[in-house]
Formats: structure tokens, C-alpha cells, sequence
């Protein structure tokens, strides 16, 4: 994607509808010392916003369909520092920092949101993997330009040191 303003024109040219208006999230990924959740697939997130925190449980990845799909627990918390202590006075520790800012779209029964990342602008599309495919379609995408890494793969990719924060 070249860019937020063509991502934004995309998604409002099929007719999507905003659902959250643009903001920035800062996220933490958690794991034990042996890695043993990066190591089963599984990812422990805490997400700070202006609105407060949401903490998240990944599954493993689940294939089927053409596209990403892992089970997901998450919940809010009012007080993200509280809940990082927590996370930590359990043995878990930070794995990974990454920033980005996040607008979402309504569309059909799916949401599509457009993540602007220090590494590039991306657009996730979560929803029933027909309407998945069809909202792909329409934005001008197929299989081929489906990206299924996670930014933590993204940014490793890069080279680039540290996490993945902007400047």
C-alpha cells in the first residue's frame, strides 16, 4: 500500500463506512523467558490507547480458507500500568514494543481497518472469510497481495534493530 491517503481513498470508494476515527495505539507483546508462547504460535498483547488498555490472548494460527485466522480472548482494562504489572508479576515479560496509528471501516458484516506502521501502511480486513475475499476483490486485491505475517515478522524482515516505534 503506497500510502494512508490511498488506503483511505480505497476503503471509502467501496462504500465503507468509518467506525473509529484515526488514533494511535501502542502495543507490547508479552512472553515468559523461554519464549514458549512466540514458540506455540501464541501471542499475550497489551494495547495502550487514549481510551485505556485492552489486553489480548492470540491462539495458534488456524489455516484454512486463504487467510490468517487465530482464536482471540481480549478485554479492557482501565488502567494499562496496572495491567502490565500484573503480566509481569506473573513471569511474563516484554517481548516487543510496536506503534501504529489505527482507523477502522465498516463494510458488509466485516471491519477493515488501516494500520499506518513505522515500516508501512497496511490494510487488515477481520470478518467472515467470504466477505473477507469479497472485500479484497473489491479493493482492487486477490490472494496474491494477502500479507499473513505479523509485524513482529514484518519488522525482523527490515533488519532494523529494537522495536518497531516511530521516530
Amino acid at each position: 500500500m503506497a500510502g494512508p491517503s490511498e488506503a483511505r481513498a480505497l476503503v471509502s470508494g467501496i462504500g465503507a463506512a468509518p467506525k473509529q476515527p484515526r488514533h494511535f495505539e501502542d502495543n507490547v507483546l508479552f512472553d515468559d523467558g523461554e519464549g514458549s508462547l512466540r514458540a506455540s504460535g501464541c501471542a499475550l498483547r497489551l494495547r495502550r490507547t487514549l481510551a485505556g488498555g485492552i489486553v489480548t490472548y492470540k491462539g495458534p494460527r488456524i489455516e484454512g480458507g486463504g487467510v490468517k485466522s487465530r482464536p482471540e480472548v481480549e478485554f479492557s482494562v482501565g488502567d494499562a500500568d496496572a495491567a502490565q504489572q500484573v503480566l509481569e508479576a506473573l513471569g511474563y515479560r516484554k517481548a516487543f514494543r510496536y506503534e501504529k496509528y489505527r482507523e477502522a471501516f465498516s463494510w458488509k458484516d466485516a471491519e477493515i481497518v488501516i494500520d499506518e506502521t513505522p515500516i508501512g501502511t497496511f490494510l487488515e480486513v477481520e470478518g467472515p472469510i467470504e466477505t473477507i475475499h469479497a472485500a479484497a476483490r473489491a479493493l482492487g486485491r486477490g490472494p496474491a497481495d494477502y500479507v499473513d505475517d505479523s509485524y513482529v515478522a514484518l519488522f525482523a524482515r527490515t533488519g532494523a534493530p529494537g522495536d518497531m516505534t516511530f521516530a
